[in-house]
């Protein structure tokens, strides 16, 4: 580590993992990580980006291959998700596949094989970011699997900017890395949204819901939910801003 990046900071789980299979790696210059907890198939981190005092929790998972093996790690989790009062960032190598279509000339997935990773989203509704770049994440030169996600909680989509995970070229390796754009010039701050009566009574209120609610596409995930939500959360305050702000100058100049 001091010849490949000197200054850095590093953090691994040897102590649970002979074979060492999770490294975090960062530049302390712009982040202050916090170890929360480890085990042989996560590290679960608190992340603060200095230039924005942007703080969220990062766990970063590397799943073992069976079912068996992987189930300490989804209990592991819900305790986490239990106990998480922030904006959370799930990442890595689940070793898990969410539908059919995640698997292409390997055998055909059985239920079993897609329980675990759905039933832990639909206990926690935590959502898989949507990726760009290639469409699987693993393959042998035979088999391509999608196994490696991006999951967030409800409060990383209603607080932080817009993205998307990128899936890049592997090269040489087996899984291809996954890439997550943060965003800096947008304000991540939790702040209510107050909806204002008088809004919803104006003749492009309707045109303007509309307008925002097509930007749907795919599969209706949650994802796409809560992105619309934010463009018409988006939509709404320009529209009362621009037909509504300054109302008290205009009544008191007529």
């Amino acid at each position: 580590m001091r010849k490949i990046a000197p200054g850095w900071l590093w953090l691994d789980n040897y102590d649970y993992s002979d074979r060492g299979r999770i490294w975090v790696i960062w530049n302390p210059v712009y982040t202050h990580i916090i170890l929360e907890s480890m085990s042989a198939q996560f590290i679960h981190t608190t992340v603060q980006i200095k230039a924005s005092n942007l703080t969220f929790a990062f766990t970063i998972v590397y799943g073992l291959h069976t079912q068996s093996d992987k189930r300490g790690l989804w209990n592991d989790l819900r305790s986490i998700h239990i106990q998480q009062q922030e904006q959370w960032l799930d990442m890595g190598d689940y070793n898990a596949i969410r539908a059919v279509e995640d698997r292409v000339n390997g055998g055909t997935p059985t239920k079993s094989e897609l329980r675990d990773l759905n039933e832990f989203l639909e206990d926690t509704k935590m959502t898989t970011l949507r990726a760009s770049g290639r469409e699987y994440t693993w393959t042998n030169g035979h088999t391509y699997n999608t196994i490696d996600w991006g999951l967030v909680n409800a409060r990383w989509m209603m607080a932080m900017a817009l993205h998307e995970l990128f899936i890049m070229d592997p090269r040489c390796f087996d899984h291809s890395p996954m890439s997550l754009y943060l965003a800096q010039d947008e304000d991540t701050s939790l702040r209510p949204f107050k909806f204002l009566n008088h809004v919803a009574g104006h003749e492009k209120f309707p045109k303007t819901i509309e307008e925002m609610w097509s930007k749907m596409r795919g599969r209706c995930r949650m994802a796409d939910i809560w992105r619309n939500l934010k463009h018409v959360k988006k939509a709404m305050k320009h529209l009362n801003a621009t037909e509504f702000g300054g109302v008290e100058k205009r009544i008191n100049s007529c």
